[in-house]
């Protein structure tokens, strides 16, 4: 889209980076890391930062009392119910649901033989999870392979018995799944499920077990080298996780001791937490700090590595579940009701040698804590045996929000995809996300009112999960531009809605450079694309112009418009490709290009004026009409285009191509090969363009004034000025890899 005239700031538009994934489910399930800081920071790009906008979304029933902690995986709600069964939801609420709020029914189940208390681990397209019924099973996460059925059901890609009941999560790292249960050992399986693995069904037999000297009560952890399980004896027991040190035995078995022990001098009620370089773990009296590399407070004891608390901290009751970690604290809930948050450096509140600890704060609740605590930056979430779940402040520990379940909560809230996800003794999965009012962001008078600069309107001030949107090329307008995020559950049309209600709308000029537009885009800029409910992707330009032409980038958009009727648009919705001779940041130069794909609409633009110069280029419509393959609603279609050259509103040589066929519908899912455009415009150009050998440094998606119609630099009316349009769909792939950009339908 060309929006200005020549010179010009950065022409690309982030989108706020939304929702935040924090800290994994109780009883961990997937392998800690020691760089808990680096986590916590990824996380608030991925999470609503107001905890007081989150509302009730959606449900997912269950027949059983739900202890097992939720994960959520690309897209994907994943659980255990006392039912015997685990369950897979559509995280966004979009699949296989109805009603307000919605009630939604599994993507697929599978039943085991006895409850389901765990949490699964969700690694490489596969889940695992633990029963009581004694087994360890491996299941596709696609609910693809070996699931079948209406409603589907699924049976285990292998499976491996664990010899006794198995309350504990297992957690995978390395190539290798581990599982714990309650007869003193805990077993090494391979990943994949091939070695040690036979017979139909597939079983797999351990790679190695390790023991302990005490019952085992926890979920086993993995980080680094090492793995580490917490037993009745108040030790944890430190391995080797790669089943080589302290073992003995052949290749077809081994049986290993620890390498280390950590002896608290209490009972251990809880799964240990791997951050900072320490080991975090619970006790019947509180917290316990030990050094996790085996170093620091160790000795020799009748042969055996014991390590002692490098510090400690007294609670008001037995901590029954992992404490959490991160910037800088740890938190810890325990079952007389409270949230404990401690410095986890001792640096604060801590005296003495071996160092005793007092709560930097507390934050009290209705009934016991059970489950682990949930952390973004800005807020814990805790359940409660008070059959609700909270949300408190990290540093302070104030109260930011509460919510209440039809039972006891006593599993770990999960947050992730744009929801916070918890679980309730209801047998009911509760699914919370930021309210419609809370993601919408708009900008009204006087911001657009009376204003003659050519400059761009300030962008639409940022809320969780909404696009940048600047008002181009307006000299004079006042009204509104707002833009929303709505889920399917919101009751409102899923995607990210632009609306404009303008009057007075003035051109500041005829032509390209002159024409109002609204747009947000995908650059090298270091933008990143997170109005969609899943994880924010690094974008990928600029891409070398000659890996474009081998293997096109396809382009999938869903849309349906809001006003008016298709046969009389005001606006054309545009696809604007950048390339440039150079992958540097900047204004467009001379000899590159912009490619204009105008995805509504047959009316190409009036030509521009003509430029002299070295890459001089005179206004042409070409007469030919294009055709190029594509897809309309999923399926393959040939597409038509009519297709000019101009000099465009920069000093870049535009290439437009407006669709001619099939007819525009007022809805629709339309997907291009954008690599197509580019070797267009590469042949009609030739070799001093950047369109031959320079790099695509972005593709952006918007809306743009249909000029065809307002030709002479025109006062728009009010009527020609309101518009809006949904995306539910906007997808890039290139060799084979997809990105979803917007992915609600």
């Amino acid at each position: 889209m060309n929006r200005r005239p020549r010179g010009g700031r950065r022409r690309w538009f982030a989108l706020a980076a939304a929702f935040t994934i924090a800290a994994c489910a109780c009883e961990s399930s997937t392998r800690q890391s020691t760089a808990a800081d680096a986590g916590s920071k990824r996380d608030a790009a991925r999470f609503v930062s107001d905890a007081s906008s989150l509302t009730l979304q959606w449900i997912g029933p269950t027949q059983g009392a739900m202890r097992s902690s939720p994960v959520v995986a690309q897209g994907v709600v994943y659980a255990g119910s006392s039912d015997g069964r685990v369950y897979a939801f559509d995280a966004s609420g979009g699949t296989g649901c109805n009603g307000s709020p919605s009630a939604c029914a599994p993507r697929w189940s599978f039943a085991t033989g006895g409850p389901v208390t765990t949490s699964p681990a969700v690694a490489g397209g596969t889940v695992y999870v633990t029963s009581n019924d004694h087994n360890l099973y491996a299941l596709d996460a696609a609910g693809t392979t070996r699931c079948s059925g209406l409603p589907k059901t699924c049976a285990p890609l292998w499976s491996a018995p664990l010899g006794s009941a198995a309350p504990f999560a297992p957690v995978v790292a390395g190539g290798v799944v581990y599982a714990a249960s309650n007869d003193h050992e805990v077993h090494a399986f391979d990943v994949a499920g091939s070695k040690q693995c036979g017979g139909q069904p597939r079983t797999c037999a351990p790679l190695w077990s390790g023991h302990t000297d005490g019952a085992i009560t926890s979920s086993p952890v993995a980080s680094g080298d090492m793995l580490y399980v917490s037993a009745d004896n108040g030790e944890v027991s430190a391995f080797d996780a790669s089943g080589h040190d302290q073992c003995a035995g052949t290749s077809s078995g081994k049986t290993c001791a620890p390498r280390w022990v950590a002896r608290a001098g209490d009972a251990i009620t809880s799964a240990p937490t791997i951050a900072y370089g320490r080991l975090y773990v619970g006790g019947e009296r509180g917290v316990f700090a030990f050094d996790a590399s085996g170093a620091t407070s160790c000795a020799k004891t009748s042969g055996v590595k014991v390590c002692r608390p490098v510090w400690r901290a007294t609670t008001g009751g037995p901590i029954a579940a992992a404490p959490a970690a991160a910037g800088g604290f740890v938190y810890a809930g325990a079952l007389d009701a409270k949230l404990y948050a401690f410095d986890a450096t001792s640096n604060r509140n801590c005296t003495g040698r071996p160092r005793m600890c007092t709560p930097l704060w507390t934050a009290t609740t209705g009934g016991p804590i059970s489950s682990r605590p949930a952390v973004t930056t800005a807020a814990v979430y805790s359940g409660s045996a008070d059959q609700n779940v909270y949300a408190f402040d990290t540093k302070t520990g104030a109260l930011q929000w509460t919510a209440t379940t039809g039972g006891a909560v006593n599993t770990s809230p999960a947050t992730g995809d744009g929801g916070l996800f918890v679980g309730s003794d209801d047998g009911n999965l509760y699914a919370f996300g930021p309210s419609q009012l809370a993601r919408c962001a708009s900008v009204s008078d006087p911001t657009l009112a009376n204003t003659t600069s050519a400059s761009p309107r300030p962008a639409v001030p940022l809320q969780a999960g909404i696009a940048t949107a600047n008002l181009w090329n307006v000299q004079r307008s006042s009204g509104i531009v707002s833009q929303c995020f709505s889920t399917a559950a919101s009751g409102q049309a899923p995607g990210l809605v632009t609306t404009f209600n303008l009057t007075g709308l003035t051109p500041i000029s005829n032509g390209p450079a002159g024409y109002p537009e609204i747009a947000y885009g995908y650059s090298n800029d270091g933008d990143r694309l997170c109005i969609d409910t899943r994880p924010c992707a690094a974008a990928p330009f600029p891409i070398p112009v000659q890996n474009f032409l081998a293997a096109p980038t396809t382009a999938t958009l869903g849309y349906s418009l809001g006003a008016p009727a298709p046969s009389a648009l005001p606006v054309d919705l545009i696809y604007n490709l950048w390339i440039r001779k150079s992958p540097a940041r900047g204004a467009p130069q001379a000899c590159d290009v912009e490619v204009v794909v105008y995805l509504y609409g047959s009316n190409l633009p009036p030509p521009p004026p003509a430029r002299s110069g070295s890459c001089a280029v005179a206004p042409t419509n070409l007469s030919d009409r294009l055709v190029m393959d594509g897809a309309v609603d999923g399926a393959n279609a040939p597409i038509g285009w009519n297709v000019s050259v101009g000099a465009g509103g920069t000093d870049a040589t535009t290439v437009y191509f407006a669709i001619t066929s099939p007819e525009p519908k007022a809805s629709a899912r339309l997907g291009v090969s954008l690599g197509d455009f580019v070797k267009k415009a590469a042949d009609l150009l030739g070799p001093a363009y950047a369109a031959t050998s320079g790099y695509v440094m972005g593709v952006e998606l918007g809306a743009e004034f249909n000029q065809a119609q307002c030709a002479n630099a025109c006062v728009m009316s009010s009527g020609d000025a309101q518009w809006s349009w949904t995306v539910s769909n906007f997808s890039l792939e290139a060799a084979g890899n997809k990105l979803n950009v917007i992915g609600l339908s």
